[in-house]
């Protein structure tokens, strides 16, 4: 957030006027303009505290426009990643379960991030997601890890190009 909020400040008033923000969030970053040091500092951490409870997809669209900012980008990037460690959390877990009974893992265990990667991305390869967040489980290797990746981020990809369709 505090990246999104320094781009915002950095913005010229030119393209502030046509920012699409609430009018206290539009105060507060032309507040934070004419300022140095720790007190731009301190602007910017309030502004990205109050991106936090704000949307904050405008925003990022905006600036893509204006400036061809690669925020938006990072953001995805960064929820793929989280679903591939969540992802990875829980067939961690249902190892460890399995190992407690002294039995097989199941390959089909119950996963909350799975269903949801496959609700936001319906191409989604679900088997071969288990099939490597198991692997990484059993195995501890990275490329077994990025493997998973690899197969969310082409399901996300294959879902924003279906959109543009």
């Amino acid at each position: 957030m505090e990246n999104l909020a320094q781009e915002l400040v950095a913005l010229p008033p030119g393209d502030l006027k046509s920012l699409e923000c609430d009018a206290f969030l539009l105060e507060e970053i032309r507040t934070a303009q004419p300022l140095s040091g720790g007190a731009r500092k301190r602007q910017v951490k309030y502004i990205a505290k109050q991106l936090r409870q704000d949307e904050i997809e405008p925003l990022l669209d905006f600036l893509a426009s204006r400036k061809g900012s690669q925020l938006k980008e990072t953001n995805i990037f960064h929820e793929l990643e989280r679903f591939r460690d969540d992802l990875v959390d829980e067939a961690l877990a249902e190892m460890e379960e399995a190992w407690r009974l002294n039995s097989q893992p199941d390959s089909e265990w119950p996963s909350p991030t799975l269903d949801e990667i496959c609700r936001r991305f319906p191409q989604s390869d679900a088997m071969a997601m288990r099939q490597a967040a198991l692997s990484f489980a059993r195995t501890h290797k990275k490329a077994h890890s990025r493997a998973l990746f690899r197969l969310i981020k082409t399901a996300a990809d294959q879902a924003e190009w279906r959109e543009s369709q």
